[in-house]
């Protein structure tokens, strides 16, 4: 049985995001606990750590990133309701399967990936960032050049997460005008069912007018 490549690409992005909050919550705590890292490094070297923690640290990778979006998600939709107005409710997308238009579909689920990934990468960056003054500690040589790194991390964060909220507004657009569609579509059957009737009463009265 053949995975589909689509899922890979789910997990595979999902998997780094949440690896990359691994990195930021080591760092904070390596910060605090100095001893940390040489620890990691011993065991690292040894045959075992390879057979035994590679999995698992693949599945919490991925679970930490699942975590990521889900924290992230309610902030991006509340800075997004601030903004503008017509929301679509979860319940209404799932008229994107009734779209006629593949284009449209496809450009739908791909704006909700890449935002689900950005809201993963604003807490993820933001863990970095804590990680990096965390570290100032057990690097006071190297000071400057980590709290410029940090303060990348941050910029990179809050545009992350503003990137993601004009994602959902892209796909938000792209819902209102297919319901727009399917709305003139709908009338427009309707007046043609409403003309059909009228020829067929004027066909029902000219020939009862002739009998």
């Amino acid at each position: 049985m053949q995975i589909p490549l689509n899922l890979i690409n789910d997990f595979a992005s999902i998997t780094g995001i949440g690896a990359l909050c691994l990195l930021g919550i080591f760092l904070i705590v390596d910060g605090k606990e100095p001893n940390l890292f040489p620890t990691i490094e011993f065991y690292a070297k040894t045959k075992t750590w390879a057979l035994v923690a590679i999995v698992p640290v693949f599945a919490i990778s991925y679970v930490v990133g699942l975590f990521s979006v889900v924290i992230i998600e309610p902030i991006g939709n509340f800075l997004f309701s601030q903004f503008h107005s017509e929301i679509i409710e979860s319940e209404n997308l799932a008229m994107i399967s009734f779209f006629d238009s593949e284009i449209l579909k496809q450009e739908f689920i791909r704006l909700n990936k890449e935002k689900e990934l950005l809201y993963g990468s604003t807490l993820a960056f933001l863990l970095i960032g804590l990680g990096g003054l965390s570290e100032t500690r057990n690097l006071p040589n190297l000071k400057k050049i980590i709290l410029l790194g940090v303060f990348c991390a941050a910029i990179v964060s809050l545009s992350s997460l503003y990137v993601a909220t004009q994602k959902r507004l892209k796909s938000n657009e792209i819902v209102l005008a297919a319901q727009k569609v399917e709305t003139s579509n709908f009338n427009i059957y309707l007046e043609r069912k409403i003309e059909e009737k009228k020829e067929l009463l004027k066909l029902d009265t000219s020939y009862t007018t002739r009998e």
